[in-house]
């Protein structure tokens, strides 16, 4: 890419290791921290780029669009044309980019078929959506300089980030940081991706207005969730919040928020998921005040609906009434369910009160439906202690079924229960008469109470 424009030059890639907007150092390769490329690598994709592993790809394509997962005659017929690494490859890049776009796919709305990834790399990525989301906070800066996205890995943040705003984006992984470049290049953004380590400073010679980085969290396949464990490590994220005047931070949303620096701590939930916790520092967290956390809600259906306050737990608990509502994970996590309930009080005012039935304000009731973004409303038909043999019998003995249809039954809880969910509705699907969902949960008694829902 041009060093103006960010568009591709013509002829062959920019060089990867840093040649394109500053002299950043080649990552060193670590022994153990390697991710899983599922069989690409560097050479295998400069191939991809040629008509030869353009027909490869295509062919993979046609296949996988008749039927969702290749048959032994279809990979067999592929193998007389292209080797075993060749054909893996392209399998995996080729299932990796029909994920990715498919509806509500993480980039379908890029709506484009040549979107390069990784299955663990596009599992770990954030979505389009998410990071469309986090630019509006950058672009409170009024700076033109680039946002640097450190670990950037496929380009999830990075392409978000240059629909608005200037973006060097930085992978130390070889195999990444050119699928980073090539998705960066095919969408013709203002952005520049290179290889290089966060861990080397490099970006001490860069003038730039922020910086994002999406620090590992895996060790092998566990997820990790203390700030201690991050890679790169506490001291090089510190080093990044001391040299930029403003950044951001992704981070599990399980993370311990005690052991995070000075910042303002958001939680992002998309279509239903709390997908990840961002520590904002510098000038992007200074609006806010080190007591305050956001919650934003993002559904694809409608603008993203955000609130901040100050976490409290919910003081006075109920007893489940008519209706019951689920609080979206991201406000529960952010301990912003008082502040939530308060809000729409202040806002439908005469409508009937909201009051928590957990403690964590998880969930709420009202004699009332209520319909809010933040909020997934049901109906209650029954609520009783929990006990799964007088649950069985009650589900068994509640309603018809209709004639050849089968009941489904879902079941979720609240309070910390050891409790197999899957196994649950497993077993009370094969005797309910008709479809319900059992929501779970510890009551202000401190016992367990059932609740048998319509989900509305």
């Amino acid at each position: 890419m041009s060093e103006a424009s960010g568009k591709p030059a013509a002829g062959k890639p920019p060089s990867l290791t840093g040649g394109s907007l500053v002299a950043a150092p080649k990552a060193p390769a670590v022994a153990g921290r390697g991710p899983d490329n599922a069989g690409v690598t560097p050479a295998l994709l400069r191939w991809f780029e040629t008509p030869q592993g353009q027909a490869c790809r295509a062919a993979v394509l046609a296949e996988l669009h008749q039927t969702r997962a290749l048959q032994v005659r279809q990979i067999a017929a592929l193998r007389r044309s292209w080797t075993h690494p060749q054909l893996h490859a392209a399998i995996a890049l080729v299932q990796s980019q029909l994920t990715a776009c498919q509806p509500r796919g993480k980039f379908c709305e890029l709506r484009r078929q040549d979107f390069w990834a990784v299955p663990e790399a596009l599992q770990q990525a954030t979505s389009y959506a998410v990071a469309c989301h986090k630019a509006r906070r950058f672009q409170m800066l009024g700076a033109a300089a680039p946002i640097i996205d450190f670990c950037s890995g496929i380009g999830g943040d990075a392409i978000g980030f240059a629909t608005s705003l200037p973006v060097l984006a930085v992978e130390r992984d070889a195999v990444r940081a050119r699928l980073l470049w090539h998705n960066l290049q095919v969408a013709r953004f203002t952005a520049i991706a290179i290889q290089a380590d966060a861990e080397t400073q490099f970006y001490n010679a860069t003038k730039a207005a922020a910086f994002h980085i999406d620090p590992s969290r895996r060790q092998g396949p566990k997820r990790l969730i203390r700030w201690a464990d991050m890679t790169p490590g506490p001291a090089a994220l510190l080093k990044l919040i001391t040299t930029f005047d403003a950044g951001a931070i992704k981070l599990s949303p399980a993370v311990d928020f005690e052991s995070l620096p000075p910042g303002h701590i958001e939680l992002i939930s998309d279509h239903g998921t709390t997908v990840q916790a961002v520590l904002w520092t510098g000038k992007l967290a200074a609006p806010f005040g080190p007591t305050l956390r956001t919650a934003s809600v993002l559904s694809g259906d409608g603008p993203t609906w955000t609130i901040t306050g100050h976490p409290r737990p919910c003081q006075s608990l109920a007893m489940p009434e008519r209706f019951i509502f689920e609080v979206d994970g991201a406000v529960t996590r952010a301990g912003l369910a008082a502040e939530l309930i308060g809000q729409i009080a202040a806002n439908t005012p005469g409508s009937t009160p909201l009051a928590a039935i957990t403690i964590d304000g998880g969930y709420l009731t009202a004699q009332s439906p209520l319909h809010h973004p933040a909020l997934t409303a049901f109906e209650t038909l029954d609520v009783l202690p929990f006990d799964q043999a007088r649950l069985q019998a009650r589900l068994s003995a509640g309603g018809t079924s209709s004639a050849g249809a089968s009941a489904i039954v879902e079941v979720k809880t609240r309070g910390g229960l050891d409790l197999n969910t899957d196994e649950l509705q497993r077993r009370w699907q094969k005797i309910a008469r008709c479809s319900c969902t059992v929501l779970i949960f510890r009551a202000a008694s401190g016992g367990v109470m059932a609740a048998i829902c319509n989900r509305l």
